[in-house]
């Protein structure tokens, strides 16, 4: 058995001790504080934001899953502009037509139109250029799918 004894240490090298313990916490904390924060990879939904024109929208309908109408149309709407005060506009020839909040959480994106009217939309694309979102809405033995492709204006 070993036993170890020291000396008491004097004032000064307590002082010292203290000040190795204090800067070695400070060093400790500042590496935390900058490497341990990660960003999140949706918290940033600027990219969303801005006007998208329409190239086209398809619609698909199901019948007890199977195809019972399918259709492309380019005429619906002019353009959508997504604001980053959370607003959604739907732009036709004749100015707004629809308004909505909107949210993101990951993929999902929500328009509420009212307080119990609202949508859910999968960003199944998003660039600086290019925007795809799809909806699938189902009632009874029907299922509708919507594919809306869209361009940033420049």
């Amino acid at each position: 058995m070993f036993v170890y004894v020291t000396e008491p240490l004097s004032n000064n090298q307590k002082s010292i001790s203290m000040k190795k313990i204090c800067y070695s916490s400070i060093f400790i904390l500042a590496f935390l504080m900058v490497f341990s924060c990660k960003k999140d990879k949706n918290s940033d939904p600027d990219l969303l934001i801005g006007k998208w024109d329409l190239d086209s929208i398809r619609y698909v309908l199901y019948e007890n899953d199977v195809l019972s109408e399918s259709e492309t149309s380019t005429d619906d709407f002019l353009y959508l502009e997504f604001t980053a005060g959370k607003k959604f506009y739907v732009y036709s020839s004749q100015g707004i037509e629809e308004t909505a909040d909107w949210s993101r959480n990951g993929n999902i994106l929500t328009l509420r139109y009212a307080v119990d009217d609202e949508e859910d939309f999968t960003i199944f694309t998003l660039t600086n250029m290019k925007l795809i979102l799809t909806y699938e809405d189902t009632w009874q033995e029907w299922r509708e799918e919507i594919t809306v492709y869209l361009t940033r204006q420049d």
